[in-house]
């Protein structure tokens, strides 16, 4: 399956990314994410990548999804949610 970054790039064509509703995945996976807040968070990963490739003079797949991570986390963009404690344990 691959990193999710892998799902950005496109297959049969060099330095091409895609983002927003024309990614490739499963027809339930795509369904989850077809909200402007994915479409945003997937353009705004891209484009790092994108930008990362462009300044190490690399093809978009030799960008690793950790340094893409790290540099995503560096611009403030949120990759996970905070764990949260259950209410009805912590109220026990």
């Amino acid at each position: 399956m691959g990193h999710p970054l892998s799902r950005l790039v496109v297959r049969d064509a060099a330095n091409v990314l895609v983002a927003g509703r024309c990614f490739s995945a499963t027809h339930d996976a795509h369904a989850s994410v077809r909200s402007m807040a994915q479409c945003m968070a997937m353009g705004q990963a891209a484009g790092t990548a994108a930008a990362m490739a462009s300044a190490a003079s690399l093809d978009p797949r030799q960008v690793t999804a950790e340094a893409l991570r790290d540099r995503l986390r560096a611009d403030g963009a949120i990759l996970e949610l905070p764990v949260q404690s259950d209410p009805v344990a912590v109220g026990s």
